[in-house]
């Protein structure tokens, strides 16, 4: 227990282990008392300043909008991408395939609106699978790909940042409504 000393402080037992007492019992000319004094000090003082709520309200603000900024690129740049494959390179069948994922989300959720693909693509996207899902369902059944990086992603993305970009759900869901709309705006 504590014991009222004078000049503000108080004296206080602290328990170590007989090495820790030994190795302190050689250096005679340390304050002890100091070095206990300025390690309670230093954990008491940052357990006493939590940053307040209005700072964390802040903080929590600034990285939402910092995220919200990088998604809204990562998708803009998906969705030209999307575009530019659907126009310059895509086959029918592709964007025929492509067509029929939404219709077959849409049939399974009734309440699908443009997030029900993307959030799919963002569940997978963590898991290194999003890219291989969706380039699964756009390329031809028979064929035999072992990368789809290679046959679909770097073409659409580049050889530089297919690999990042297909591990970004917000870059796949802006490519994918990106080719879709152009496939809308051909009706074929």
């Amino acid at each position: 227990m504590a014991k009222k000393e004078t000049a503000g402080h108080v004296r206080v037992t602290v328990t170590v282990p007989e090495e820790v007492r030994q190795g302190m019992a050689k250096m005679t000319a340390t304050n002890w008392s100091a070095v206990a004094s300025k390690a309670f000090a230093d954990v008491v003082n940052a357990a006493n300043t939590p940053s307040t709520e209005a700072e964390m309200a802040q903080a929590k603000e600034r990285l939402l909008a910092s995220k919200q900024e990088g998604e809204t690129l990562a998708y803009t740049n998906g969705f030209k991408c999307g575009v530019e494959w659907a126009k310059d390179s895509a086959e029918y069948r592709e964007l025929k395939r492509l067509d029929a994922l939404r219709a077959s989300l849409e049939y399974e959720c009734p309440d699908f609106d443009d997030h029900i693909l993307g959030d799919g693509i963002r569940w997978m996207a963590p898991l290194g699978c999003a890219a291989d899902w969706l380039a699964s369902e756009i390329l031809d059944d028979n064929a035999e790909v072992s990368d789809y990086g290679e046959w679909l992603w770097e073409p659409v993305f580049g050889e530089d940042s297919a690999e990042r970009m297909a591990a970004d759900g917000e870059s796949l869901r802006g490519f994918a409504w990106g080719a879709l709309s152009v496939w809308d705006e051909l009706d074929i």
